[in-house]
C-alpha cells in the first residue's frame, strides 16, 4: 500500500531534464591508426523548484499596483509590466497550495486607443488579485483565465497570507468587484472554473458583474460580499457546481437577464439568495439552500429553512435535502513532465467533504481516511516501485458518508533512469581519413529535450528529434586525437 502525509512545503523539488553524455575517441590521421575505447559520462540530475505563474498583456498595459485608490495608486513595481514593457507580472515568493502571487495586488488595464490592438489579460493558475479600497476590475477585451484563481480584498490574510504591515480583517465591501462587459464578447467565449470572489460589492457594485452576455461560471465561489453576482442587459451566464456563502445577497438578475443555476449551493446569504428584478422566474433546480426544507419563499415555500429567494422569483424545483461534494478535485502541486523520485506533493480539494484518502490504482481498501480542513490538503504521496505512468485517485467523504472520487488527470509519469544514449558511428578508435557522418540512438521514457552532439568543448549540432546524425567536415582539422561527445 502506498503511503501519504500531510503538510508538506511547497517548494518540493522536481525534475526538468538529466543530460547523459555518450563520449567516444577518435584518431583523425591519413598515415596511421590508433585503438582508443568508449566512456560513459553520468553527470548529477539537476533539479529545482517550479517556475511561478506570469500575469501577461497584449496590445494594453496590465499594470501591478499596490493601491489603487480612486484613481490615485502607488505603484508596488518600479515599472510596469506587461508585453509592451517587455516585462511579464510575476512574483519571486510562494505562499501556499497555489503558487501565489503575493505582491500582485491590483490589476489596471491601461486600455490601448482605439486603433490599438486589443488588451488580453492572462492569469495562470493559481493566482491571487488583491485589491485596495474603491478598487475593481473591468474587463472589456479578452480575458484568458487559469484555474484556483482568487480576486478578494487587500485585508484578507487568510488568502495568500498577509500583505499589509499589520495583520487585518477582512469585510464585505472591502473592494468594489470585476465586471465582465459585453464588449468582451468578441474575444470569444469565456469560462470561469474554480474562480473565487471574495469581500467585494463595495458602493453598490457587485462582487462579479456579468453585463450583456453569457460566459460559463462553473464551481466559481462568491464568498463574503455585500453582492454576490449581477446579472444584467440580457446576460445569461450558466452557472454550475458555484457556491454562494455569506453574503448580503448571493446574486441579483437585473432587466432582461436570464442566468440558470444548478447543482450549487446557497448558504448563509444574510437578506437572499437570489433576488430577482426580472419580472420573469429564473431557473435554479437541484440546489442546495442551507436546508433539507428548501429555500425560503414566503408564498411558494413559506415553511423553507433555507436561505430566502424573491417570492414567486425562482424555480428552485429538485431542490437538494443535503449538502453536495461540489468539485472533487486532486492535482499535482508542482507539475513536471516526469519526476525522478517516487514522492511527489499532490493538492486535494471538495468542497463540503470533511475527509479524504488517496491511492494509486483505484482500490481504495481499508485505507484510512484523512481529515480534510475547509474543503482542501496537500499531501505528499509515495508510488509504487518501477518506472511508468501512475493512476492515483482520491476519495473525498462527507460527513453523512456519501463518498466522491476524483482521478488525478493524465497520472503521474515516475522517471528514475538516465537515458540511454550510445553513439553509433563513428566507433571508437575510428581512424577517419574523410568526412563522416555521426550518427546516434537515444531514448528515454520521458522523452527527451534535444541531443547534442560535441567535438571537445566544441558544439558540433543540437537535434530535438531523431534521426540524431551530423556530417562532419574533417579536412579542416589537423591529424591527431580527437574526442567526440
Amino acid at each position: 500500500m502506498t503511503s501519504q502525509t500531510a503538510q508538506m512545503p511547497h517548494d518540493f523539488p522536481r525534475t526538468e531534464a538529466r543530460p547523459r553524455l555518450a563520449r567516444t575517441f577518435v584518431l583523425v590521421s591519413a598515415l596511421h591508426r590508433s585503438s582508443l575505447y568508449t566512456s560513459p559520462a553520468k553527470p548529477e540530475k539537476p533539479s529545482f523548484r517550479q517556475g511561478l505563474p506570469e500575469s501577461r498583456s497584449h496590445g494594453g498595459q496590465l499594470v501591478a499596483k499596490q493601491v489603487f485608490d480612486s484613481g490615485n495608486f502607488q505603484p508596488a513595481v518600479s515599472h510596469p509590466c506587461g508585453l509592451d514593457s517587455g516585462n511579464p507580472c510575476r512574483n519571486d515568493e510562494i505562499f501556499n497550495l497555489y503558487a501565489i502571487l503575493s505582491t500582485l495586488l491590483a490589476l489596471i488595464f491601461l486600455l490601448a486607443p482605439p486603433i490599438a490592438q486589443a488588451a488580453q489579460l492572462t492569469l495562470q493558475d493559481g493566482v491571487v488579485v488583491k485589491f485596495g479600497a474603491n478598487a475593481q476590475l473591468e474587463v472589456r477585451d479578452k480575458l484568458i483565465p487559469g484555474k484556483r484563481i482568487a480576486f478578494t480584498s487587500l485585508n484578507d490574510d487568510s488568502t495568500g497570507g498577509q500583505t499589509n504591515a499589520t495583520p487585518q480583517v477582512a469585510n464585505p465591501g472591502d473592494w468594489l468587484g470585476v465586471s465582465l462587459e459585453q464588449s468582451a464578447a468578441a474575444y470569444g467565449a469565456l469560462s470561469l472554473n474554480t474562480v473565487a470572489f471574495r469581500y467585494g460589492g463595495g458602493q453598490g457594485l457587485a462582487a462579479l458583474t456579468v453585463n450583456g452576455w453569457s460566459p460559463a461560471l462553473q464551481f466559481v465561489q462568491i464568498t463574503d460580499s455585500l453582492l454576490g453576482l449581477r446579472t444584467a442587459n440580457g446576460a445569461a451566464p450558466v452557472i454550475t457546481g458555484a457556491s454562494f456563502l455569506r453574503n448580503l445577497t448571493g446574486m441579483e438578475a437585473d432587466d432582461t437577464s436570464a442566468p440558470s443555476v444548478s447543482g450549487s449551493q446557497f448558504v448563509g446569504n444574510s437578506l437572499l439568495a437570489i433576488s430577482n428584478l426580472t419580472g420573469t422566474a429564473i431557473q435554479a433546480p437541484g440546489n442546495w439552500w442551507g436546508s433539507a426544507s428548501g429555500p425560503n419563499d414566503s408564498i411558494a415555500n413559506p415553511t423553507g429553512l433555507g436561505d430566502a429567494v424573491t417570492p414567486l422569483g425562482v424555480n428552485f424545483n429538485s431542490f437538494l435535502t443535503l449538502a453536495p461534494l461540489i468539485n472533487p478535485s486532486l492535482w499535482l502541486a508542482a507539475p513536471a513532465p516526469y519526476f525522478d523520485q517516487h514522492s511527489v506533493l499532490l493538492d486535494v480539494s471538495c468542497l463540503n467533504a470533511v475527509a479524504y484518502r488517496v491511492v494509486e490504482g483505484s482500490d481504495f481498501g481499508t485505507l484510512p481516511f484523512q481529515p480534510l480542513t475547509n474543503g482542501q490538503a496537500q499531501l505528499l504521496f509515495t508510488t509504487s516501485d518501477g518506472d511508468g505512468i501512475k493512476t492515483i485517485n482520491a476519495q473525498f467523504r462527507d460527513a453523512s458518508g456519501t463518498l466522491t472520487t476524483a482521478t488525478l488527470a493524465g497520472g503521474v509519469l515516475i522517471d528514475t533512469q538516465d537515458p540511454a544514449l550510445t553513439l553509433d558511428n563513428p566507433a571508437t578508435g575510428s581512424l577517419i581519413r574523410q568526412p563522416i557522418t555521426i550518427s546516434a540512438e537515444a531514448t528515454d521514457r520521458a522523452g527527451l529535450a534535444q541531443v547534442q552532439f560535441f567535438l571537445g568543448q566544441q558544439l558540433l549540432a543540437t537535434f530535438t528529434a531523431a534521426p540524431y546524425s551530423y556530417y562532419w567536415d574533417t579536412s579542416a582539422l589537423a591529424d591527431g586525437d580527437y574526442t567526440l561527445t
